[in-house]
């Protein structure tokens, strides 16, 4: 219903059309107070509905006010920008914990005598033990489609991949008084068989070893886990070492992004910077870390990083013992030259988002650049889970999953996308999606910040990275965007890309 409504009153990128413009502005330019009581909730907060309008109208500062003269400007009509308006939002760690508590009570749960009846069950081989953050067949997400990628191949290999994930799911680690024992959800080889105790599955592990069958523990996520319980699983695996991947920064900080108060990246400062005591997730690092050190300490960590550059950001700001760091990609590209060229088409250039449209990805920017580039001619594409409505021209449903793992590649293929734009505000240890967009025939624009994505563009040449939001208006406006998407459809002519994936966890383990 949002979607519909929006779209008759808006178009590209927020903008409003005439008719909402005269009930929304006075002449000055100044907001009418009815707009404000539909904008803003009572506490002052402005509704996330309409966060859009915060970040076009004032937060990007371009003066174009929905067709005024002149910007907002009196101060006490002024909307606020999209940083005032998440500061005002802005919840204490310990209310989002409170706003992720299930109202739900909790299964029976399963006993250890049961776990090892199960996987005693279903073969003799080793068992792969995975710590997720949640279920990895029904979440979409980077971190979730490795996981069911690595449970395959372990299938494929005659092992069980047993993923365990927090019953209840928290933006933190589970307080420490809940690490001696809280609730896991298990899937065994893509099924859930229920929802044990941490203890139940450590003494179930702890028996299977003794059994004499292999058990190996490897770390995709620790959220919502009490890392010391995890390093008893470790222990109970027979001491061999703890594969520890680096799909984001959440081994440095509750913040696994490293966004100060979910604004913008803070480069992992030390503890006692004055950085963190004016973040939101400062009070809990030095506590997290000291956590994540103990776990280090107890489990034979061996750390797995998707990328150079990842890798390399990482050894400087961690303070861990480990090992060693083994560089894994989840994927890498293949170019092969086609044997018949294909005709260089032309047409409207098409600008492409991919993924969950969070401000992370860059999906303030992409609404910004439609809300800027509005009548010059340019076509926006969404390809994500939901459908965001905020005046793009095409959305298309994507779930990409081991069973189709070309989704997205196809998705954009199909929907001729010239130039998706991944304007990562934190460094990307990873991005699939733009190697997705790469082997879907895109080029890709993105930010000298953004990690392996503005890694990824340098090194194959397939887009630009750009300084900032100003340089890319400026790179759209001067012609260079309608450059780049012409030599984007040359290459794309004559030269086929494909994505061949790693083998994730098997590539350095060793497992047998």
């Amino acid at each position: 219903m949002f979607n519909v409504l929006h779209s008759l009153l808006f178009r590209k990128g927020g903008r409003p059309r005439k008719l909402v413009r005269l009930v929304i502005f006075r002449s000055d330019g100044t907001v009418r107070p009815a707009f404000r009581r539909v904008v803003f909730k009572k506490n002052g907060w402005i509704r996330p509905e309409f966060s859009h309008w915060s970040t076009n109208l004032v937060g990007g500062k371009t003066g174009r006010v929905a067709g005024a003269a002149e910007a907002v400007s009196a101060p006490s009509d002024n909307l606020p920008g999209i940083e005032e308006s998440k500061l005002r939002t802005l919840l204490p760690l310990s209310a989002m914990v409170q706003k992720w508590q299930k109202r739900m009570p909790m299964p029976t749960l399963l006993t250890d005598a049961a776990i090892l009846e199960h996987l005693s069950k279903i073969g003799s081989g080793p068992v792969i033990l995975a710590a997720g953050q949640d279920n990895y067949r029904t979440v979409p997400g980077g971190v979730q489609l490795c996981i069911q990628r690595e449970a395959e191949l372990a299938s494929a290999r005659g092992m069980t991949y047993l993923q365990f994930h927090p019953w209840q799911p928290l933006p933190c680690l589970a307080d420490a008084a809940d690490s001696a024992d809280y609730p896991v959800t298990l899937v065994c080889d893509g099924l859930i068989i229920g929802t044990a105790s941490i203890n139940a599955l450590i003494n179930a592990t702890a028996l299977l070893v003794a059994k004499g069958r292999s058990a190996h523990l490897v770390i995709h996520h620790l959220l919502g886990h009490a890392p010391e319980a995890v390093a008893r699983l470790a222990q109970a695996t027979g001491g061999g070492r703890t594969l520890f991947w680096l799909h984001d920064f959440f081994s440095l900080c509750p913040s696994y992004t490293l966004q100060r108060n979910t604004l913008e990246f803070c480069g992992a400062p030390d503890v006692a910077s004055n950085a963190c005591g004016l973040c939101v997730f400062g009070a809990a690092r030095r506590s997290h870390q000291d956590r994540i050190a103990e776990f280090f300490r107890m489990a034979n960590v061996t750390v797995v990083s998707p990328s150079e550059v990842t890798a390399a950001f990482w050894v400087t700001k961690a303070d861990l013992l480990y090992s060693e760091i083994k560089v894994v990609p989840h994927m890498t590209l293949l170019a092969e030259p086609r044997a018949v060229s294909k005709q260089v088409k032309g047409g409207t250039l098409t600008v492409g988002f991919l993924g969950a449209p969070v401000e992370h990805k860059g999906w303030l920017t992409f609404t910004k650049l439609m809300y800027e580039m509005e009548g010059d001619g340019l076509r926006f594409v969404v390809l994500s889970e939901k459908r965001p409505g905020l005046g793009e021209d095409h959305w298309r449903p994507v779930h990409v999953t081991s069973d189709d793992p070309d989704a997205m590649a196809n998705a954009v293929a199909e929907a001729g996308i010239d130039l998706v734009l991944h304007w990562a505000s934190w460094p990307e240890t990873f991005s699939i999606t733009t190697f997705e967009a790469m082997a879907g025939g895109a080029y890709v624009l993105t930010n000298l910040k953004a990690g392996n994505v503005s890694a990824t563009v340098t090194a194959t040449g397939r887009g630009a990275v750009l300084a900032d939001q100003t340089a890319l208006l400026d790179f759209f406006r001067d012609g260079s965007a309608a450059r780049l998407a012409q030599e984007r459809r040359v290459a794309t002519a004559s030269t086929d890309l494909r994505t061949r994936h790693s083998d994730l966890s098997f590539a350095v383990a060793g497992w047998v």
